[in-house]
């Protein structure tokens, strides 16, 4: 038997449904965390920026010091954010296709 477009009509709205009430939830989140005098961790882009290239300088492994930061020292990196091995993993991706810079 054949399916119309009535049968899969509550599927489909419930489906719409969901990912309304999870994009709201998330539109939620980050306007209570909104806050115009600090600068959110994750949205230093030159940092990742910098580590990224480190990442794939260093054969995908971790610097184990940022001489970039707190100068004229430098400190130790012992926490990773996921984001600098996005980066770098989509800069291997992309350059598979072709000549891509890493910005």
């Amino acid at each position: 038997m054949k399916s119309n477009f009535l049968d899969s009509c509550p599927k489909t709205l419930l489906t719409l449904l969901s990912l309304a009430l999870v994009i709201s939830i998330g539109i939620y989140l980050r306007a209570k965390s909104y806050n115009p005098n600090y600068v959110q961790p994750m949205a230093d882009a030159w940092y990742f920026l910098r580590l990224s290239k480190e990442i794939i300088s260093n054969g995908m492994l971790p610097p184990k010091w940022d001489y970039s930061s707190h100068w004229p020292y430098g400190r130790p990196l012992d926490v990773f954010h996921g984001w600098a091995y996005l980066l770098a993993i989509f800069y291997k991706l992309f350059n598979l296709f072709g000549n891509f810079s890493l910005i």
